[in-house]
């Protein structure tokens, strides 16, 4: 495991509800404020694949027709590895001054059809 010069991992979770502004404003705070990597929700996308992600950044992305979470790696630096992805979770790891963080996205599904799940449950 090779060490970083990183002593903290700075990260923000967000809902982009498929905006494309957005996913441009939040590129342009990861510089502002040296953020290293996003948990994303509802990602801009044009034909089942995200847009505005620069090639510079790594990304991940659950494996559904409607991209619902995600992780974007601004430091290009930070040693990263996805560990799982599934249709509403993606889930990495992160090495950082020798120890492995994991660190999991999950897109929960609209209040109603949450209620209706957990009824549903209930009922069994």
């Amino acid at each position: 495991m090779r060490s970083t010069p990183h002593k903290e991992l700075k990260f923000v979770q967000l809902n982009l509800h498929h905006a494309v502004g957005a996913l441009k404003n939040l590129i342009q705070r990861s510089s502002d404020q040296c953020l290293s990597l996003a948990c994303v929700q509802e990602m801009y996308q044009k034909h089942d694949i995200p847009v505005g992600v620069s090639a510079r950044f790594k990304l991940f992305y659950s494996a559904r027709e409607k991209l619902k979470a995600g992780k974007i790696i601004f430091d290009p630096l930070l040693p990263v590895m996805k560990a799982f992805t599934s249709r509403n979770v993606v889930a990495v790891v992160a090495t950082i001054q020798k120890k492995r963080i994991l660190v999991v996205s999950v897109y929960y599904p609209h209040r109603k059809i949450w209620k209706r799940r957990c009824k549903n449950w209930t009922s069994v």
